[in-house]
Order: C-alpha cells, then sequence, then structure tokens
C-alpha cells in the first residue's frame, strides 16, 4: 500500500512539473515551457549554469515566479529577453535569497529567460514558472 501511495504521489508532482532538458545553453537551443508549469532546473557542481527558456507571450505582460530551491548554495542571475534579443529585465538573487516573483510588460511574441548561476563548489537547483497576462490583467 506504501509503495502504490508513492508511485501516486510521484504521479501527481511529475503532471505539474517538468525537469529542464539540456542542452539549453543560448537563444538557438532555448527550452519551450509552457504557461502555469513548474520546470525544475539544475546548476552543476564546480562549474558555471547558463540554462534558456522560452515562451509565447500572448498578452501584454507575464508574470515570473523563480525559486531557489538551494537558497544557501547557489547565486542567481535572471535576464528576460524580447523576441528580438534584446535585454528587457535583470533580477539578481544572492546566496541566501529564495525568491524573485515580478510582473514583467513584454509585447506579444516569443520571450526568453536567461538563467545564470556562476561558479560555485556547490550544486544548486532551481524552480521557475511563468503564467501569461493579457491587457486588463494587468496590476
Amino acid at each position: 500500500m506504501k509503495h502504490l501511495l508513492f508511485l501516486f504521489l510521484l504521479t501527481i508532482a511529475s503532471i505539474s512539473s517538468k525537469l529542464e532538458i539540456e542542452p539549453n545553453n543560448d537563444f538557438d537551443s532555448a527550452q519551450n515551457i509552457e504557461a502555469n508549469i513548474d520546470y525544475i532546473g539544475f546548476a552543476p557542481i564546480k562549474n558555471k549554469a547558463i540554462d534558456f527558456f522560452k515562451f509565447k507571450a500572448e498578452g501584454y505582460a507575464f508574470h515570473l515566479y523563480f525559486k531557489s530551491l538551494t537558497p544557501e548554495k547557489r547565486a542567481y542571475e535572471i535576464i528576460v529577453y524580447n523576441s528580438k534579443r534584446e535585454q528587457i529585465n535583470y533580477f539578481k538573487l544572492n546566496k541566501g535569497e529564495q525568491i524573485i516573483e515580478k510582473t514583467i510588460g513584454v509585447r506579444p511574441g516569443t520571450v526568453y529567460i536567461k538563467i545564470y548561476s556562476p561558479y560555485d563548489k556547490n550544486e544548486g537547483k532551481y524552480k521557475i514558472k511563468v503564467s501569461g497576462l493579457k491587457k486588463g490583467e494587468i496590476d
């Protein structure tokens, strides 16, 4: 019975979250992500991490949620780019800090998000989620 419960909980968890898929280290290999799904990413031991994600913004803004699952171990930089690959936003999460939650204005089209973690001796793990907002839903 315990095993069935564990498998059920594991199945439920996998429905609501997905893993980062390598390679996704630049604009051309950016991982497509869906709105309202948690994506779990990793920063390797003794190395820097560069992960790119992209999604289609249908409205004029989106909500970005980023959470370090190992806040005491890694720092992160989150850079947002428009469809022309021009930087439109930048956020930094220092070691010990855990969450960035922002609403970001964009034009409809492809939006890229770069997650960068500088070289560190520790492994890191993070969660990222985006949700689209349409005109009229913006604060």
